[in-house]
């Protein structure tokens, strides 16, 4: 087979931030109409090095990146796009309070006469959406959107300029498998017209689908190129991602269920979800599945009082029996021991400007002031925090590392350690493993058994499957809103669960 043309190559590549050094001597090469993976651990360097890709970061001096065999120096995020560099991060950016088109257009907008033609930018927008295959209404409110609508939207607003590289970061994260396709079709698309896209995803059937060749990183540094169909799939990466073979991807532990912990009683909320009841126990697991748009995440943040419901009732474990608990309030949840993880760690969860510290004990501030001065006691937030970054083996040079250094998955472990820290005894996890490798993963799950060997309770909503199947004792399946059944997960399978959320099934 004639080997494609280079598109880019980067030589010698490092990064270092204070007490970290996060790339260290990377080579990396990208071709003419290829779909390359990206993979590796988080913590490997793989979001450090496409933010260098992408203008955010600038690399420590000595390395050099060419484009079309010309070195180039990428100054900034808008450089970057000026070279035909785009990048779609994992998380979802949208402004709630404009429209689809609004949004689409923000800092490009179509101007006519020093105004803002609206009419144009509805057109373009729905001509552009109509082009990818995703027709949608670019005069809604983007708040009044799901999460897999949201990331479309940065997806198209990306693929309507000049692109020659497209940089994807866990693209298809709350995407049911039609978006999923579309996506799919529009890279083959891009990928057919010459540009080359970098693909960053832990999920194997992806790459094996979609990806040419794969660069595996590992602590900061270049691992290996492999063809990707001279590998089975993601499995067979494992092992140059982290050193050693996993044996057990869903490592649950039984433990004993005890008494009844929390109580969903015919919660509704308006055009989110109707007639919602569960329960859970100590000591046990309960999973919520369903498709985008189902309902389950606005489910978890109306339980815990982050979204308000209109009808129904929130009871809690109190003083040896159950209890409402007051409604809309975060302050009522956690006083009651109910910890919450977000599924939006950046801009739901962490305060990225922080310290791991600040990070860890803010949502118990309380438990570490002087109580005759009322100031905070520094040291035993640093002893506390040290504490957490052990248990959890969180990867930071200091708990006074600035959060937003960190990788995603240690990220995601300081916002367990928050939870921990807050003295939870009913754990809601919104997609806890979420763009987190399988290393990251296993750390979490048996987290989560320790959680449960202790009597705590873990609600968690998932749009994988296999996670559901594999680390839940319950689960609770939502279709359209509504809960539609709830199994024993000994008791069921895999298909029988998809057609309730598909609702083939009542």
């Amino acid at each position: 087979m004639e080997r494609k043309a280079e598109l880019l190559s980067m030589f010698k590549v490092t990064k270092s931030f204070p007490g970290v050094l996060a790339l260290d001597d990377i080579s990396f090469e990208l071709r003419k109409g290829e779909v390359h993976a990206l993979v590796g651990e988080n913590g490997a360097g793989k979001s450090t090095f496409i933010k260098i890709l992408s203008g955010a970061h600038k690399m420590d001096t000595g390395g050099s990146i060419c484009i079309d065999k010309k070195e180039v120096e990428i100054k900034s995020p808008s450089h970057a796009n000026q070279l035909g560099i785009y990048t779609i991060y994992q998380e979802v950016t949208f402004i709630p309070h404009m429209s689809v088109a609004e949004n689409v257009f923000l800092g490009s907008e179509i101007i006519e006469n020093g105004l803002i033609n609206h009419k144009k930018q509805i057109e373009e927008t729905s001509r552009m959406f109509e082009e990818f295959g995703y027709p949608i209404d670019p005069t809604r409110m983007a708040a009044d959107l799901n999460v897999a609508e949201l990331r479309m939207i940065n997806i198209v607003k990306a693929l309507n300029n000049d692109v020659k590289i497209l940089i994807l970061d866990e693209p298809t994260t709350s995407l049911t498998d039609k978006e999923k396709n579309i996506l799919f079709k529009n890279i083959v698309r891009l990928k057919n017209n010459g540009a080359g896209v970098i693909y960053i995803s832990h999920r194997s059937g992806e790459l094996k689908e979609l990806a040419d060749r794969a660069t595996v990183f590992r602590n900061g540094k270049y691992v290996d190129t492999v063809e990707m169909a001279d590998i089975k799939g993601l499995d067979d990466l494992i092992p140059l991602m982290i050193g050693k073979e996993v044996q057990n991807k869903y490592p649950k532990a039984k433990a004993p269920i005890g008494h009844e912990i929390l109580r969903i009683n015919k919660l509704s909320r308006n055009k989110f979800f109707d007639d919602v009841s569960f329960n859970l126990h100590s000591g046990e697991v309960v999973g919520i599945f369903g498709l985008v748009g189902c309902g389950f995440e606005e489910v978890l943040g109306s339980a815990f009082g982050v979204d308000s419901y209109d009808s129904g009732e929130v009871e809690i474990f109190h003083n040896n029996k159950m209890q409402p608990l007051r409604k809309s309030s975060t302050r009522a949840a956690l006083d009651n021991n109910i910890a919450f993880i977000p599924r939006d760690r950046k801009t739901m969860g962490l305060l990225m400007n922080l310290s791991v510290a600040e990070n860890v004990v803010i949502s118990s501030y309380k438990d570490f002031s002087q109580k005759i001065v009322n100031l905070i006691n520094s040291r035993k937030v640093q002893n506390t925090a040290d504490d957490y970054k052990k248990k959890l083996n969180i990867k930071t040079p200091s708990v006074k590392t600035i959060v937003e250094t960190l990788s995603g998955g240690n990220q995601q472990k300081v916002l367990l350690a928050r939870a921990l820290c807050s003295k939870g005894e009913v754990f809601l996890f919104n997609q806890p493993t979420a763009g987190v490798d399988v290393g990251a993963k296993i750390e979490i799950y048996e987290f989560m058994n320790k959680l449960t060997k202790a009597g705590s309770g873990i609600v968690i909503v998932s749009y994988e499957l296999q996670e559901i199947m594999g680390m839940c004792d319950r689960i609770v399946v939502m279709c359209q809103g509504r809960v539609v059944k709830t199994v024993k997960t000994e008791e069921t399978t895999s298909d029988e669960i998809l057609a309730y959320a598909f609702g083939y099934k009542n």
